[in-house]
């Protein structure tokens, strides 16, 4: 049978096989259209008699969260996530869109913005432009939102009662009816426009943009995000354009039904959220037929890419505005959006940040003395993952930054010839999961809006986890970002401390100001700037050079900066490895104390029983194992001749960390001076000089979980150790070391 019989037969017989009889199908076919009619009867009448859709239970979560989750999807497309607390006595509500600074339109930059704010001027059915506000404000509560790059997020929160669903109704209505006010758009205006002059003050906003700036100018990545007076009001009405109706047009276009995300958080129980929020949000229906049109943002600008291949490589030189210089290393790395299950830059934030003895940045501050700070700072969007390394520079530093950009090329060399180190990706993903699951819960506001927001990008199953836990770790994720950082990859900006004379900034460089920010720049290439410095980095890259290679060479580049007259330690940054001591099978044992129903101790109803005096012949080995399943199996006495030592059961806590205060009080005299302003001022630098000293050499120990804080004032030095049993006996024992080998040191 030829290839054409056989689609004929099968056209014929189809959806039935050949051999049934005419009867039969006839049968058959009754039946078919019986069944269908009774399945959309019985939508029509569950809608008609107020049938909530299909919930879902989140039950993917926290050991420590006590709450309930549930979603669901209205008839109309919008998603929606319930809260159930018990415990609460708040109401919140949040929603997110899939719009944001992404779709302006070119002639209207801020208009997302605008938008957001103008949702709040008063609905049909709540027309006062300050009703919300005072609706909130009235009931203890309060109200945020803001627009990102591509999602605009809502969020109101008020104590809860019998008002709570009127105040959610107000909320609901400004996405069923917004009014948008005439009368309130130039007062709005306003308001952007004194948001964008903060902007203009904060020194990481705008240095961000000037990086941008850099980009293709057909990207989306480069436009002006924020608007102000000029781009929403004064260039609009000169060139013909309505900002009234493009904003009537913005949201019916995409403010959909099928791009809105709602959460509710209250202590009703899930099903009566559901119905609240289906009664007051089920009825937005499409607005434009935009509305129709899936979202697929990558695609939408995938032609229209920020940093083409060649376009980067660039030295821009701005005059800043703090009283420290800052270099700041942009590197283009691909988008992480979808690697939620993997959180590849977990990893690589943590080989850049790590602190440690002869980290990368004990190194830059420490050994070669060019900066005074180092941080690593991301910007992700469907259009790549934006990682800038900054530096805060000495006056060294300001004079030699190619010195230091080549320890950190060095670094990065040895990132790359070791590989990605499974081991220290394993001990990453327990301590995640440790600490997702004993992180306790936000509040019903921040709860919300995080929800809205992460229900734009998550899939369901991973809304509670999706940004914490490493699921599923992807060696080959996070070797694509580490390849990533490369010369031909990367734009650097040196901003020169404010009140720097521009003729000793700029020389003979063109100076522009950047538009909107006002910040004055010249753009060179790097390589004009260092002549065969990329050349040196793509060496040290490509042949996987040695560590002590790259350390001889650093060696090389220090001795030719006269300034450094003595390098304290080796040069060669250390690639940190596994960390050690995540702690394993967490005692719950004494996680809480029991309840104290006191009427007439007010303080141990709330917060439990005092702390008890504990044994003064215990070592800190045996206080530790009274609330802890640990073995006290070596004697570890508490280097203090004197002392009083108090056990207080945890209380208010979901978490299984322990805490240990130590007090050490110095030795009172009756003829003891007076305490001056001086004595705080010592007070104050020796705290500052102490911290600095003791931070490397516990970050291994604050890697596995445990935190602490120190505090020098006139009753002595204060010691707070927080952490996991039994980290937390390890810390305090390092700690204590610590600060007494610092103190013989300084005796010395």
């Amino acid at each position: 049978m030829d290839e054409k019989k056989i689609d004929q037969t099968a056209a014929s017989s189809f959806p039935f096989p050949c051999e049934l009889s005419k009867t039969t199908r006839l049968i058959l076919v009754f039946f078919i259209a019986t069944a269908i009619v009774c399945i959309v009867t019985a939508l029509g009448a569950g809608h008609a008699t107020g049938r909530l859709p299909l919930a879902v239970k989140l039950t993917v979560k926290p050991r420590a969260d006590t709450r309930s989750y549930q979603f669901a999807t209205l008839r109309n497309g919008i998603r929606v996530v319930n809260v159930q607390d018990n415990g609460t006595k708040q109401r919140a509500f949040a929603v997110a869109v899939n719009a944001g600074s992404f779709q302006d339109p070119t002639q209207l930059p801020g208009l997302a913005h605008l938008c957001e704010h103008m949702l709040f001027a008063g609905t049909r059915k709540y027309p006062d432009p300050d009703g919300f506000s005072n609706f909130l404000a009235a009931h203890g509560g309060k109200k945020t939102a803001y627009t990102a790059y591509e999602t605009t997020v809502f969020a109101g929160e008020m104590s809860a009662g019998a008002d709570g669903v009127e105040g959610q109704d107000r909320f609901a209505d400004f996405f069923r009816a917004p009014s948008f006010d005439p009368e309130s758009l130039e007062a709005v205006i306003t308001s952007i426009d004194s948001e964008h002059a903060k902007n203009k003050k904060d020194p990481r906003w705008s240095t961000m943009q000037l990086l941008y700036s850099l980009s293709n100018p057909a990207s989306v990545l480069g436009k002006f995000h924020t608007g102000n007076a000029h781009t929403l009001s004064r260039q609009p009405q000169s060139d013909g354009v309505d900002p009234e109706a493009a904003l009537g047009s913005f949201f019916n276009s995409h403010y959909c039904a099928n791009r809105m995300h709602v959460v509710t958080f209250s202590s009703e129980p899930l099903e009566e959220q559901l119905r609240t929020a289906d009664k007051q949000f089920g009825k937005i229906e499409a607005r434009d037929s935009a509305c129709q049109t899936p979202v697929l943002l990558a695609k939408m600008h995938a032609d229209n890419v920020p940093f083409p291949d060649g376009s980067m490589g660039k030295y821009v030189t701005a005059l800043g505005t703090q009283p420290q210089a800052q270099l700041w290393m942009h590197f283009h790395l691909p988008s992480t959006q979808m690697d939620f299950m993997s959180q590849p830059l977990q990893y690589l934030f943590w080989v850049l940040e790590y602190g440690g003895e002869g980290s990368l940045s004990r190194v830059l501050k420490d050994h070669v003395g060019l900066a005074t700070d180092f941080s690593v700072v991301n910007d992700q969007s469907s259009q790549g993952t934006e990682l800038f390394i900054v530096l805060s520079l000495t006056e060294l530093g300001r004079s030699h930054t190619d010195l230091a950009m080549n320890v950190v090329y060095a670094y990065l060399a040895a990132l790359r010839r070791n590989g990605v180190d499974k081991k220290l990706y394993r001990s990453l993903e327990r301590m995640a999961q440790l600490e997702w699951d004993w992180s306790g819960h936000t509040d019903a506001a921040e709860t919300a809006q995080t929800l809205a927001e992460r229900m734009t990008r998550l899939p369901v199953d991973d809304l509670l986890s999706g940004d914490s836990l490493i699921l599923r770790p992807n060696v080959s994720a996070v070797s694509r970002l580490i390849h990533s950082l490369t010369p031909s990859n990367m734009n650097v900006a040196y901003l020169a401390p404010a009140g720097t004379d521009e003729t000793a900034v700029f020389g003979d460089l063109e100076m522009i100001e950047l538009q909107h920010y006002g910040l004055k720049h010249a753009t060179a290439d790097l390589e004009d700037k260092f002549p065969g410095i990329t050349s040196r980095w793509n060496g040290w890259l490509e042949f996987m050079a040695t560590g002590e290679e790259l350390s001889d060479e650093l060696y090389v580049e220090v001795k030719k900066v006269a300034d450094i007259y003595n390098v304290e330690g080796d040069i060669m940054p250390v690639v940190p490895g596994a960390i050690v001591g995540v702690p394993k099978d967490v005692s719950l044992k004494n996680m809480h104390a029991n309840l104290i129903g006191d009427d007439d101790n007010v303080e141990m109803t709330l917060y439990g029983e005092r702390p008890k005096e504990l044994d003064m012949t215990l070592t800190l080995r045996d206080f530790i194992a009274i609330f802890s399943n640990s073995r006290a199996d070596e004697s570890v006495t508490l280097p203090i001749a004197e002392h009083a030592v108090f056990y207080r059961q945890g209380w208010v806590t979901t978490s299984p960390k322990v805490s240990i205060r130590l007090l050490l009080r110095p030795l009172r005299q009756l003829d003891d001076y007076p305490f001056e302003a001086a004595h705080a001022v010592r007070f104050l630098l020796y705290n500052k000089l102490l911290a600095a000293e003791l931070a490397p050499r516990m970050e291994n120990l604050t890697s596995a979980g445990a935190t602490y804080s120190i505090d020098v004032d006139s009753e002595g030095v204060t010691f707070a150790i927080t952490g996991f049993v039994p980290i937390v006996e390890k810390a305090t024992e390092r700690l204590l070391a610590e600060f007494n080998d610092y103190n013989n040191r300084r005796v010395e």
